[in-house]
């Protein structure tokens, strides 16, 4: 497991650090091609003053890299690839948004021409189309690593109580540690900030989306990973049920679920009802 994580980690920065240095060499040999992108998603935050221009950004990089961490924790362990492509798809990401952060405009310095279609791209939005392309072919043509054919688990809150308890556990720490970087902000803002009183109401708005949309994906993530430990408890219970009633089979977990201890357990208490069906069967002859 650790050494899925080292991998997609260099996978990551390996994207990310080829992107910055092809952008440092196409800016060194002073290219005919190189252009100064100084647009953000459709053309958003080029105005702006630098302060706020780097405030939003980060939060984008932080979500972006928050949601990368998230996706790497919940894929199977099986879908190594899938975990290498999203890397490769988060390092080109950082390289663009990391680039507009700090100078304003990424370097834009490879140029593709189709007929009367021209454009001018960098590596990092190679490794972006790249990494989607791979996440792509996993979740369609690879479906089999991702999803679980045959299990008994057909309900994804298994114990609704405890599931949605945790989630919002999960939930209140990240809207507390919203808080307290929307009060950071907004004391920088008041503070250091010319024209503030414009740049409120969009610092509002965008501070709530992120809030909301932060709070959501970690009460999902949370009821996600609560069914780890729940799923292993649920499936122990049916192991159980099916030995009571004269079902033997073996006791499976699925390879991310917590309690794999459960496994040993399984098995003792397996061979103790045959050892006692055995003297059972002996007694009767």
């Amino acid at each position: 497991m650790r050494n899925r994580y080292l991998i997609s980690a260099c996978f990551l920065f390996a994207a990310f650090f080829i992107d910055q240095f092809s952008k440092r060499w196409g800016e060194d040999l002073h290219l005919s091609t190189i252009m100064y992108n100084q647009g953000f998603i459709m053309g958003y935050f080029s105005n702006q003053p630098d302060s706020i221009r780097v405030v939003a950004l980060s939060f984008f990089a932080a979500i972006l890299f928050i949601i990368y961490t998230l996706l790497l924790f919940t894929i199977p362990l099986r879908a190594k690839i899938l975990s290498f492509g999203l890397s490769v798809l988060m390092g080109g990401m950082l390289g663009n948004v990391i680039d507009k952060m700090t100078y304003g405009y990424t370097i834009d310095f490879i140029p593709f021409r189709l007929g009367k279609f021209s454009v001018v791209y960098n590596l990092a939005d190679v490794f972006i189309w790249l990494g989607t392309l791979v996440v792509l072919w996993v979740v369609f043509r690879r479906d089999k690593l991702l999803w679980f054919e045959g299990s008994t688990r057909k309900r994804f809150l298994i114990n609704p109580k405890e599931q949605l308890r945790y989630g919002l556990q999960v939930t209140l720490i990240v809207f507390n540690t919203c808080l307290l970087l929307g009060f950071f902000s907004y004391s920088f803002i008041q503070s250091y900030l010319p024209r503030k009183n414009s740049v409120m109401t969009p610092f509002a708005l965008a501070f709530t989306s992120i809030t909301v949309f932060l709070c959501l994906l970690s009460f999902l993530t949370g009821i996600f990973l609560s069914h780890r430990s729940s799923g292993a408890v649920y499936a122990f219970e049916v192991f159980v049920n099916d030995l009571i009633s004269g079902k033997d089979r073996d006791f499976k977990l699925r390879e991310r679920d917590h309690y794999q201890h459960l496994h040993l357990t399984a098995q003792k208490l397996r061979n103790h009802l045959k050892d006692n069906n055995t003297d059972i069967d002996k007694k009767k002859t």
